[in-house]
């Protein structure tokens, strides 16, 4: 984790698009990246994305369009995908689009962003459309409590798109820290000591696992044997059995008010 911290994005190193369905996420695509994209079917699925190249000062950085979501502890395909791009693409940037009147829509997304160590910019799309509803949200203060940029947009009408752009050229770390409670916490301990090192945090990784995630069964046995797949159950099994709900759903229903209170 590089909480604080800030990096000057380089030549070539890849940035992905994510955010919720229906919050203008191929319009920033499409604004960042001009009239020319490829698309394709993510290997071994039926799911589409978006690939194109946005020019920054001269350098040209590759860009993917993921399909909407909803969680990053998947539970789609279209959630599979997208998680699997920031797995194992080499991520070095990512830019979450959010509907700005529906915050707290988009946030678990950000926290799970968080917890992946990976640098991300906040586009807090349709600003008009929050401002019209009276929802004030203070830029400045989401800022620092997520440590990262906070960009808002109206990107039908290319609004922020300047800020957008500038703001590319820095890999922000955000500072956001989450506790899940004792018995979570020590669960995620003990999980992270058994996996291997990956474009993502083995936190991140193991709040997957914890959460009942069977689509990371492939990834793990590649990377991990059998006895150590085994004890990753065990301990997920341990956690379970201490809750009447799912983990998975507790994990989910972290409060993004943990972050930032009052969020809309």
């Amino acid at each position: 984790m590089h909480s604080h911290a800030t990096e000057t994005l380089k030549k070539g190193e890849k940035i992905v698009i994510v955010g919720n369905p229906n919050v203008g996420k191929s319009v920033i695509f499409g604004l960042l990246t001009g009239r020319y994209a490829t698309v394709s079917n993510y290997p071994g699925t039926t799911v589409t994305i978006t690939g194109g190249s946005c020019n920054l000062g001269g350098n040209s950085f590759p860009v993917i369009d993921t399909p909407g979501i909803n969680t990053l502890i998947p539970m789609s395909e279209d959630e599979v995908v997208t998680r699997d791009i920031l797995l194992n693409e080499s991520i070095k940037l990512v830019v979450q689009v959010l509907d700005s009147k529906n915050l707290s829509r988009g946030l678990p997304i950000t926290i799970q962003l968080a917890e992946m160590g990976l640098p991300f910019i906040l586009v807090l799309n349709m600003w008009d459309e929050a401002n019209s509803r009276g929802i004030n949200i203070d830029v400045k203060r989401l800022a620092s409590a997520m440590g990262t940029f906070i960009i808002p947009t109206i990107a039908v009408e290319r609004k922020g798109l300047k800020e957008l752009r500038d703001a590319l050229s820095e890999k922000k770390y955000p500072s956001i820290l989450i506790n899940y409670g004792t018995v979570i916490e020590e669960g995620i301990k003990e999980i992270e000591n058994i996996l291997p090192e990956s474009n993502i945090s083995r936190r991140a990784i193991a709040l997957m696992l914890l959460a009942g995630d069977e689509s990371l069964k492939s990834w793990l046995k590649r990377l991990i044997n059998y006895p150590d797949i085994t004890r990753i159950e065990s301990v997920r099994r341990e956690v379970q059995e201490k809750f009447f709900e799912p983990v998975g759903y507790l994990i989910n229903q972290t409060s993004p008010s943990q972050i930032y209170p009052g969020v809309p």
